[in-house]
């Protein structure tokens, strides 16, 4: 019997610790159960280097000499991992972080977008580095911390705070992803990068008569897209907004721009639960369809409407979704005319 092998791409590393270890102890193919490594063809990543089972290196990642990178670990795209450094466990460092020789990060802690972190710093474990940061001195355990990091003790995190909703009551089908990543690969889907992005956006500029003072920019997956409506509503808000989301949801409605969501339980219909939402403290939703499954516009834009709040509907690998009875594909949900509805949506 052929073995079967396992990567989990999910970014939120707790979520990600959990699933690994709910796969580890009640897969029924334990003997034959293998953790994939994937590292992409257009990252860089020296001879001497070690890269863990289970770990993801992206497109454009550079990492050095030297350098030990643990298990479950994802090195997001263009990230510099420079020589002699020792990344932990389930660690993310996300998209254009700099780490600089020798620098030390302990398990389960994410070092946000653009970060840069001077030579020989020690990181600590369950650590949350906030987008843009640079890091000159060594940051305790579970600290949150952001700007110019001068000393350790910035923020300290609760662990109980780090038990949030990610597994949530909702059955999962592990056997389906191999399937949906084959059936990506074979429509040719398009990546962040290449010539036939450039030709796309210039084809879409020509369809939808947009005049050379605009761009469209085009995103390689949903959680692109949904980091760049919340940034442009953002600078269009002139203000940081703050969203609510569901349990189960992707762990991207948390990150980058959206660290700091809330997340609430979900209902009987595995969607948000309005009942667990303070309306006052959010200007917003995000309300996901994670493959497959489909939940009831409608609901949502009345609630958005009613107190005058931003929704967005992340259409998170699920290419339709059910609105007025019927079942309706994303090409054709701009007939939705709704002023605070916002679409992110990545068809299988």
């Amino acid at each position: 019997m052929a073995q079967t092998m396992f990567i989990i791409c999910i970014g939120d590393n707790i979520a990600r610790k959990r699933i690994v270890e709910h796969i580890t102890q009640n897969t029924s193919v334990k003997s034959d159960l293998r953790w994939a490594t994937l590292i992409h063809p257009f990252s860089c990543v020296s001879r001497s280097a070690s890269i863990s089972e289970g770990t993801i290196v992206c497109a454009g990642a550079v990492i050095g000499p030297h350098t030990f990178v643990g298990s479950h670990t994802i090195i997001n795209t263009h990230a510099s991992v420079d020589h002699d450094c020792r990344i932990g466990n389930y660690v993310h460092i996300a998209p254009g972080v700099r780490l600089c020789g020798a620098v030390h990060v302990e398990d389960l802690t994410v070092i946000g977008v653009g970060t840069q972190v001077i030579p020989e710093i020690l990181i600590g474990q369950e650590v949350i580095i906030e987008a843009g940061s640079t890091i000159l001195k060594n940051v305790d355990d579970r600290v949150k911390a952001d700007s110019i990091v001068k000393r350790s003790k910035i923020e300290q995190i609760n662990s109980v705070d780090q038990c949030i909703l990610w597994l949530a009551q909702k059955p999962v089908n592990y056997s389906r992803i191999e399937f949906l990543l084959s059936q990506s690969a074979l429509q040719n889907h398009f990546a962040n990068f290449g010539p036939c992005v450039q030709l796309l956006e210039i084809a879409l500029k020509n369809i939808l008569e947009i005049d050379s003072s605009k761009a469209v920019i085009l995103t390689s997956n949903g959680s692109a897209a949904l980091h760049a409506i919340v940034g442009g509503l953002e600078i269009f808000r002139e203000s940081k907004l703050k969203f609510a989301t569901q349990a189960f949801t992707f762990a991207t409605s948390v990150q980058c721009s959206l660290i700091g969501s809330i997340i609430v339980d979900i209902d009987e219909s595995i969607g948000l639960d309005f009942n667990l939402i303070d309306t006052d403290l959010v200007d917003g939703i995000i309300v996901t369809n994670v493959f497959g499954h489909v939940v009831d516009i409608n609901k949502y834009t009345q609630w958005a409407d009613k107190h005058d709040k931003y929704l967005i509907f992340d259409n998170a690998a699920t290419s339709f979704t059910f609105y007025q009875g019927k079942i309706w594909y994303c090409s054709n949900l701009t007939k939705v005319n709704k002023p605070m509805l916002v679409l992110a949506y990545e068809p299988i």
